[in-house]
């Protein structure tokens, strides 16, 4: 199964792959206004879908800090904005989508739902498996919800890595 999975923010981390480890990188929405950042981010995902195969798609449930100052209504208008388009697209394809929150990926990939550093602890994760991130968190955390998804909706799925544990053995 492919799964593509997407951390969905102006930077929104994308990880893909139908076997034990994923290609990822990420997708900056560009465009001088809000709706032409979609237009793009739809062009985008529509290709990436093509030129993947995509089987299923995944995204982190939008997490809305509410901080000293809350939310800023055009980050909130632009999470769900994206979240909606991934939905749309996946309907218009006829790929499920799945949404998840961000501490049942963390805790399926670390182990840990809550850890105390999460975004390193997620690309020193990914450094161990031999997954390339160029240390971007964005990618790193697009590859922790792509092994969340393998591991809960692909039977077949085996974890690979990039270092094998017992070479030369």
């Amino acid at each position: 199964m492919i799964v593509l999975a997407l951390d969905l923010a102006s930077r929104t981390g994308w990880a893909v792959g139908g076997g034990g480890m994923p290609k990822s990188g990420v997708y900056n929405l560009s465009g001088g206004s809000r709706g032409h950042g979609f237009l793009g981010f739809n062009n985008w995902l529509y290709g990436k879908i093509d030129r993947t195969g995509a089987e299923l798609i995944a995204y982190e449930k939008p997490l809305f800090s509410l901080g000293k100052q809350g939310i800023r209504a055009d980050v909130g208008m632009k999470l769900i904005g994206l979240a909606a388009m991934a939905e749309m697209i996946g309907a218009a394809r006829g790929i499920p989508v799945v949404v998840v929150a961000v501490q049942p990926v963390r805790k399926a990939f670390l182990g840990h739902g809550r850890p105390a550093n999460p975004k390193q602890a997620v690309l020193d994760r990914c450094k161990l498996l031999g997954w390339e991130t160029g240390g971007d968190d964005n990618r790193g955390d697009a590859a922790a919800l792509w092994f969340w998804a393998k591991a809960t909706h692909d039977p077949k799925f085996n974890i690979e890595t990039g270092n094998p544990v017992f070479a030369g053995t």
